[in-house]
């Protein structure tokens, strides 16, 4: 497949939302298909440059502290809009609004200061058929010139579409949802925190009313502020860089609520955090009312990055 490249500016997401809505309305109207394939389109935004304190007060909402390069989870939120914004070209096939976050992955490979200038680029991959509907994977990586220094691919679900078939059901794996090793009390005003950080402000995450007026029976966390906590929770002390960092998400978490999570620490060769014996960690979230799992992921050493 041979992509087309476009550069456009950096956007903001509340504009992209209000862009989503009037395209949902639009598509209702004339029950149109907007195709079956996803588009060769490539989006750049060039000359970005992270934000100290954007990066800290994201990073303090999430449980952790600051530090002296970029965030995992600040790029995923800086670069997240140019990912939206591809997803409502028009010829995405699949509907932005109630789109289900299933997976993401990212791997931060060299660490990014606050003054480099960064070249963001998005694309869409992996056209899927899945038992609820059609999933696609929207890329984004971050360049500081020709040097690949972060990457995020988050698979997405549009449930009852199915332009690509309909897939078996897949058997989950059991987890092990016992051992807590931490538990977080989330308020009513949890999703309005992470809004006023990531500047995402979707109505699901804001108020019961807003959630409500969207078919929600409340309000639900962010998945990415779940994410951060778990990802703010498991790196190893010291470690800014040089990870992939993986989250599976099963089932929203309501608010206000609780989750229990526990996190294990696998230590020992062959790949081990600079400074440390860890090897890699993984953690799993859960519901302290129900008992029923949110989420689930690892946070690993790469292998470039490891120590000798």
């Amino acid at each position: 497949m041979t992509s087309h490249q476009r550069t456009v500016e950096l956007p903001a997401l509340g504009p992209l939302y209000a862009q989503a809505a009037r395209q949902a309305v639009a598509a209702k109207l004339s029950r149109g298909r907007r195709g079956s394939a996803l588009p060769e389109t490539v989006l750049v935004s060039e000359n970005v440059s992270p934000d100290r304190e954007a990066d800290r007060r994201l990073r303090e909402t999430a449980g952790g502290r600051a530090g002296e390069h970029a965030s995992a989870e600040y790029l995923h939120v800086l670069g997240f809009p140019l990912a939206v914004k591809l997803m409502l070209e028009p010829d995405f096939p699949l509907p932005v609004l109630g789109m289900v976050h299933l997976v993401n992955e990212v791997e931060y490979l060299a660490p990014v200061a606050f003054d480099d200038v960064l070249t963001v680029r998005a694309r869409a991959e992996r056209l899927a058929p899945h038992s609820a509907g059609t999933t696609a994977d929207v890329v984004v990586e971050m360049l500081r010139g020709d040097e690949l220094v972060f990457s995020s691919r988050a698979t997405n679900l549009a449930r009852g579409v199915f332009l690509a078939g309909k897939a078996e059901k897949q058997a989950q794996e059991p987890l092990e949802l016992s051992g807590r090793t931490a538990q977080w009390t989330l308020g009513a005003d949890a999703g309005r925190a992470w809004a006023g950080v990531s500047g995402d402000y979707n109505p699901i995450h804001l108020s019961a009313l807003t959630a409500k007026g969207l078919g929600m029976p409340s309000a639900i966390a962010h998945g990415m502020y779940t994410a951060s906590r778990a990802l703010e929770s498991s790196l190893p002390p010291g470690v800014e860089a040089g990870f992939r960092w993986t989250v599976r998400f099963m089932a929203p978490v309501r608010l206000p609520g609780r989750v229990d999570l526990r996190i294990d620490v696998e230590r020992g060769a062959p790949e081990r955090f600079a400074g440390s014996d860890v090897s890699a960690v993984r953690y799993t979230g859960w519901s302290a009312k129900t008992g029923k799992p949110h989420f689930t992921g690892d946070v690993e050493q790469l292998a470039a990055s490891a120590s000798a």
